[in-house]
């Protein structure tokens, strides 16, 4: 038996609750602006059991705020030692 695949949405045109019903995908991963118009769709996609990753995120003041953010599941960035510095403050 093969594990279960994680699938998630990347486009950003669509609510989670609507890439859920027309895609059945269980995660949206959308890049900071649409997050950053609808920051609602991060506790949207929670209640409905969906992960949320944000891309990608770049410059140690985009990744401070977006790794504060509540709800951020995965962090796509171009600079991963930034992050983990970041992180580890």
């Amino acid at each position: 038996m093969a594990p279960e695949s994680k699938v998630a949405y990347l486009n950003g045109d669509l609510s989670p609750k609507e890439a859920l019903e027309q895609l059945g995908v269980n995660g949206i991963d959308y890049h900071y602006g649409v997050l950053k118009r609808h920051p609602e769709w991060i506790a949207e996609a929670h209640r409905l059991g969906m992960e949320v990753n944000v891309w990608t995120v770049d410059g140690e003041a985009q990744l401070r705020h977006h790794a504060t953010m509540e709800g951020i599941d995965l962090i796509t960035t171009n600079e991963p030692e930034v992050l983990k510095r970041v992180m580890g403050q």
